[in-house]
């Protein structure tokens, strides 16, 4: 998150294209939102990260160890907004055209992010699109990966 993620917020975009495809298929524009300073409500540790969020997928269940005020699950802060930001035109898109439209939506994302960060108390944070290929950095990842309990994900 923006106070102890390296100024990077995380959206778990990348690779996820079914909305887009559903938008066309049904002639729907999209109404992106995004809840600034959401992250900041807990301590979010950011060990195994990349790991935490690809078996969350596989069993449909959030491994997300939080901590709030000292520790319990009461927020950090309450100073998160939710945005609603103009709406993505997916109706003008075919079906055969599913990469174009999410390339293009997560560019309309990441402009109003931008537009609107400094707004809501997060100028210099930057919004970082991941998906499967997201490679954990932290110490942890590392020491694994050297004694081959991970893999790098390139190699899987």
């Amino acid at each position: 998150h923006g106070k102890g993620g390296g100024g990077k917020e995380y959206a778990y975009l990348k690779d996820r294209k079914g909305f887009i495809k559903l938008a066309i298929q049904h002639k729907k524009d999209i109404v992106p939102a995004y809840t600034f300073k959401g992250s900041w409500m807990y301590y979010q540790p950011t060990v195994l990260r990349g790991l935490r969020a690809r078996i969350s997928q596989k069993i449909f269940v959030g491994i997300v160890p939080f901590f709030g005020f000292l520790g319990t699950s009461m927020p950090l802060t309450d100073k998160a907004t939710i945005v609603f930001f103009p709406p993505f035109m997916a109706s003008k898109y075919e079906l055969d055209q599913v990469d174009e439209a999410h390339a293009s939506f997560l560019a309309h994302l990441k402009e109003n992010f931008d537009a609107h960060k400094a707004s809501y108390g997060m100028r210099g944070v930057d919004l970082v699109f991941v998906g499967k290929d997201f490679e954990d950095e932290d110490c942890v990842a590392k020491a694994l990966r050297r004694v081959g309990f991970l893999r790098p994900r390139s190699k899987l």
